[in-house]
């Protein structure tokens, strides 16, 4: 099971367009899923910003609860 969403994860394997008779040789990418890529662009933006994260949704929540009183 782990390993079909680590497969997932990491996408297909692009091959490169390589001409043969050149001197320099490509590698190939992996082109993630379009989720894939959601998903790791908003786990990076929490790692990055968790602080403030953290502290708007305590100040609203207490904002929330003192309205509600």
């Amino acid at each position: 099971m782990w390993q079909k969403i680590k497969d997932w994860y990491q996408g297909r394997y692009v091959e490169p367009q390589n001409d043969l008779d050149a001197i320099i040789f490509l590698q190939g990418h992996y082109e993630r899923p379009p989720l894939a890529r959601a998903l790791s662009r908003i786990f990076q933006f929490w790692l990055d910003h968790w602080k403030w994260i953290i502290g708007t949704m305590i100040a609203i929540t207490a904002l929330g609860i003192s309205i509600s009183r």
